[in-house]
């Protein structure tokens, strides 16, 4: 019940953390709409990374940080969104940004938070 519970609790924040990136990206920048589930997902990404390569934190780095914080802050369903959209409207080259920065931005900063985390906080086991 203890992981439950820290899933739980890492679930509300990380939406909520995705939710306040997207409204201030919408509110200080000018720039494209999913760009706040890009950053959103990229922080995630490098989270994840972090939490992957340190040592054996146990429920609170798998159940909490990982499956909670990370899975609520990053989300597929969203980013599926937002291309589906660029696609009705035919924002083709958008779209190619969208798609290229979350693939080629997410995957590196998951191995770079992985060696900074066996960095910092010991191999993984």
């Amino acid at each position: 019940m203890l992981e439950l519970g820290l899933v739980a609790f890492g679930g509300a924040l990380g939406a909520a953390l995705r939710y306040v990136i997207g409204l201030l990206q919408v509110r200080l920048s000018d720039w494209p709409g999913w760009t706040g589930v890009l950053i959103a997902n990229l922080i995630g990404s490098l989270l994840i990374g972090l939490a992957a390569g340190s040592a054996d934190g146990g429920p609170w780095t798998h159940a909490f940080l990982m499956v909670g914080l990370c899975g609520a802050l990053t989300t597929f369903s969203a980013l599926a969104l937002d291309l589906t959209v660029l696609i009705w409207i035919g924002a083709w080259r958008q779209l190619g940004w969208c798609l290229g920065l979350s693939l080629a931005g997410g995957i590196p900063l998951v191995v770079l938070g992985q060696a900074l985390g066996q960095i910092w906080f010991g191999a993984a086991a």
